[in-house]
């Protein structure tokens, strides 16, 4: 027998006229997908990998295992927003990789001879951070130089500190050999100035411990670090469930796509009622010693719910 298109979308047209004078199921159709589409995504905030404001697990690998260092890692466990461990190189830079932590920070040697002070080049820090937690990135950041300012403090608390580097200085101004007779002069007054400065500091510093006067320091916070990117990343599967994640650009992604799963169900169920339906009503009776053949009622109900599903889609 020869195929009639004519006659198949005549079944099929009937059958989604008789879907839109069903007023309860085309509210499960069309209306309540959207509405659920609507409820989760807005209940389910943003999604995974977006970061959070929690406390942030964070590996140190001290490499420079100086006073100074040992003072910048204080104030970081001091830090309630950060959870502190430290470790090896090798195995925090794999557990970042893992995402068992957000960040990696490594100390680097020498820092203990550059961080507080306000002159020279600044302390290194390399900082190997989860890309996909781009806010936790930024406040850890900012918690880094918070702590290296700190240790301006440290320095004044303790002025002989300064003077191995004030030695320092006035070898390399002695050993210099393109600066000016005024420059030399200058920079030569500025270190005898400083290492009077000091020298004063450390009177006051004694006194006032004595006297119980005061917080033994002098000068404020400063911020002056070299934050260098330490490489962390890796190549992900990109048929895996995190990769997936990660191009979720907000929770509609996932709620929608759910909604349109509700609506593929709805239609499903709701063309299985109209068959029966039809059957208690007779309609099916007629329709089977009408001219046509089973083939033909199944093709029309399935192209009518084809033509449903991708409506609601």
């Amino acid at each position: 027998m020869k195929i009639q298109p004519r006659t198949i979308f005549h079944m099929a047209f009937k059958d989604i006229r008789l879907i839109a004078r069903d007023r309860l199921g085309l509210f499960f159709i069309a209306v309540f997908p959207i509405l659920m589409g609507l409820f989760f995504g807005t209940i389910m905030g943003k999604p995974p990998g977006g970061g959070g404001t929690g406390t942030m697990r964070v590996a140190i690998v001290d490499q420079d295992k100086s006073k100074i260092s040992a003072k910048f890692l204080g104030a970081l466990e001091a830090n309630d927003s950060l959870q502190v461990e430290r470790a090896e190189l090798e195995p925090a830079r794999e557990s970042v990789r893992r995402g068992e932590r957000v960040g990696l920070l490594v100390i680097t040697p020498g820092f203990g001879e550059r961080a507080g002070l306000f002159w020279g080049d600044p302390p290194v820090i390399q900082l190997g951070l989860d890309p996909s937690r781009t806010a936790e990135s930024a406040m850890l950041e900012g918690f880094v130089l918070q702590s290296i300012g700190g240790l301006m403090t440290e320095r004044f608390r303790d002025p002989l500190s300064f003077q191995p580097m004030l030695a320092e200085a006035r070898q390399e101004l002695d050993a210099a050999t393109d600066l000016s007779a005024a420059r030399r002069l200058v920079l030569s007054s500025f270190l005898d100035s400083l290492g009077t400065m000091i020298a004063s500091a450390d009177v006051v510093n004694q006194q006032e411990d004595q006297s119980g006067d005061g917080d033994g320091a002098l000068g404020g916070e400063l911020q002056l670090a070299e934050i260098q990117t330490l490489d962390v990343s890796r190549q992900k599967d990109p048929s895996s469930i995190d990769s997936q994640v990660q191009k979720l650009r907000s929770q509609w992604d996932i709620s929608f796509p759910q909604a349109m799963m509700w609506g593929v169900l709805a239609c499903a169920a709701g063309f299985a009622i109209t068959m029966v339906r039809e059957r208690k009503q007779g309609t099916f009776l007629r329709l089977q010693v009408a001219p046509i053949t089973r083939s033909y009622l199944l093709a029309g109900k399935a192209a009518a719910c084809f033509v449903s599903v991708l409506g609601v889609v």
